[in-house]
């Protein structure tokens, strides 16, 4: 099958479009004043074209059967409540964090829009925009870089897109993105048995068979290696049957405001006083991840120990240095079912059992989360002594803190802080592994892809995820002790590195900060209050 140009409509298209350039380019995100990612120019461009009554339009007929707002509600979580979304989700998951990001996103670019064109939102509602925008994310392929062919008479290429970086905030150069009809239309599995590509000699999508397609055989796409959360993020649904990647966060005292939308959205700006202000507060939050001084026989006091909280000062910094930064904070994980196929139809399970990871060929790599847990449990005694040295040094250079194994010592308060860290996050899902796995087995037979279901799935993949790493990180914790304990000759706990049982006082930590946290704490958490104030509501409101 072959989708010729003249029947796709590119990114490309909707920023060469008279409107779009002088009515919407400066549009930025409301609170951080990012760039707009170019999906965002095309789903304003198509709700023009779609919602302006363009009857002369010739791919109205593609427009006409593209999903509405009030078709998309009932399954999108990008256009759920906060409310729908908390209901299915609970807030802590790291699912949750990703579909929040999803639909704060949309709203922040219809709001952007809002603040420099007056005449776009009298041309299209919030919720057109928002259907148009799903429409995009959700039915949009990847083209490539644009090449000579796609260049406009008498015009360089290479000069427009730069044109459009310094416009837009867009770099093309990077690739376009394209509305595909026919091709849109195919269901995802990480098991295909159609592939496509762009071929930008003929300027046309190209779809073949990849494997012999059974007469009755629903044709199947891949959509690429998603995870779960963002498959279900993005485009609405889950496969159900463990082939997908699945994530889970150990990070329980803060939010990341980098949920790895990429280019798309992050709550982070990229520059200005706003940034310092966010990563003050979350400095704030990040000091609960210090509170138990592994490593040490005594809780550190500022006056009392005065090396070891400057060195505890030095670890703050450096984990609000990471603290946004999901490779640190989120273990993705190997798919529980890598070899499952698409069933002959979407519309019927691909299997009736709950997926579960086969503990006997599991593939684990916990490098990155390690690496922070290092940093949490650091000691004063860990590289060679010059821990200090070493975090200050790589602080003044502004260069990336490396913390490879330091030595049993550290390795095991590490594993140590990744087994508290994993058991909290674990305990945080209400009801457990055992009952979330039947709830799944019985939604499976009752209520197949329904929101309920779908929320089922993915919060089990989490709470089994958050599992494997507890176990992982306990049983490297009891294969340290014992195999210390047998060298030493000596099975008491006097040999090991020091653990706490529990925290040290609140006070000792809280010295860290240097406004009274009580206070700090107590304040809007400013990720809620980046999208606090909705200005479509307030331009409206205007006469």
């Amino acid at each position: 099958l072959v989708v010729p140009r003249k029947l796709q409509i590119w990114d490309l298209d909707a920023l060469r479009d008279d409107f779009v350039q002088s009515e919407l380019a400066q549009a930025r995100h409301v609170y951080t004043n990012n760039p707009l990612h170019s999906g965002a120019f095309l789903a304003a461009y198509l709700a023009r074209r779609a919602y302006l009554n363009k009857t002369n339009d010739p791919m109205r007929p593609y427009f006409n059967v593209l999903p509405t707002f009030s078709m998309l509600e009932s399954h999108h979580p990008a256009l759920w409540s906060e409310k729908r979304l908390s209901s299915l989700l609970p807030p802590h998951s790291w699912t949750f964090n990703v579909a929040k990001g999803y639909s704060d996103m949309l709203r922040s670019e219809y709001g952007a829009f809002v603040n420099v064109s007056f005449t776009f939102v009298s041309q299209v509602t919030e919720e057109q925009y928002k259907a148009m925008r799903v429409n995009v994310m959700t039915r949009s392929f990847f083209a490539g870089p644009p090449t000579d062919n796609e260049a406009l008479p008498n015009v360089r290429l290479e000069e427009e897109l730069e044109q459009y970086k310094t416009m837009f905030g867009v770099d093309l150069t990077k690739g376009c993105h394209a509305m595909v009809p026919i091709l849109d239309m195919y269901n995802h599995h990480p098991n295909p048995n159609v592939g496509w590509e762009y071929n930008s000699n003929e300027k046309a999508f190209v779809i073949t068979s990849i494997k012999p397609i059974p007469a009755g055989q629903e044709i199947i796409d891949s959509y690429g290696k998603y995870t779960d959360a963002h498959l279900f993020s993005k485009f609405g649904f889950v496969n159900g049957d463990g082939s997908g990647y699945t994530e889970a966060s150990i990070a329980g005292f803060h939010k990341l405001l980098d949920v790895g939308m990429k280019e798309q959205f992050s709550y982070l700006p990229f520059s200005g006083e706003r940034v310092k202000g966010l990563v003050k507060h979350q400095k704030e939050l990040l000091a609960s991840y210090l509170i138990f001084d592994d490593g040490y026989k005594e809780c550190i006091e500022k006056e009392k120990h005065p090396i070891a909280f400057e060195l505890k000062q030095l670890k703050l910094e450096h984990l609000s240095r990471i603290a946004n930064n999901p490779k640190r904070w989120v273990l993705r994980m190997q798919p529980r079912n890598d070899k499952s196929l698409p069933s002959k139809s979407s519309d019927a399970p691909i299997t009736y059992d709950p997926p579960a990871f086969n503990v006997k060929n599991l593939s684990l790599d916990a490098s990155n989360i390690i690496e922070t847990c290092r940093l949490i449990s650091l000691s004063e005694d860990d590289f060679d002594g010059n821990a200090i040295q070493v975090l200050k040094e790589t602080l003044e250079k502004d260069e990336p803190l490396v913390i490879d194994n330091q030595g049993e010592s550290l390795e095991y308060r590490a594993l140590a802080c990744l087994a508290r860290l994993s058991g909290v996050a674990s305990w945080r899902f209400k009801p457990g592994i055992e009952e979330e796995m039947k709830l799944v087995k019985d939604l499976t037979h009752d209520s197949f892809q329904s929101p309920l279901w779908t929320a089922a799935q993915l919060r089990l993949g989490e709470i089994q995820t958050l599992e494997v790493l507890h176990r992982v990180a306990v049983s490297g914790v009891m294969e340290m002790t014992n195999r210390i304990q047998l060298e030493a000759n000596d099975t008491s706990y006097d040999v090991l590195p020091h653990i706490h049982e529990q925290p040290c006082p609140e006070a000792f930590t809280w010295a860290l900060l240097e406004e009274d946290p009580v206070d700090a704490l107590l304040e809007e958490d400013p990720v809620d209050a980046l999208l606090k104030d909705d200005p479509v509501e307030a331009l409206l409101e205007e006469d």
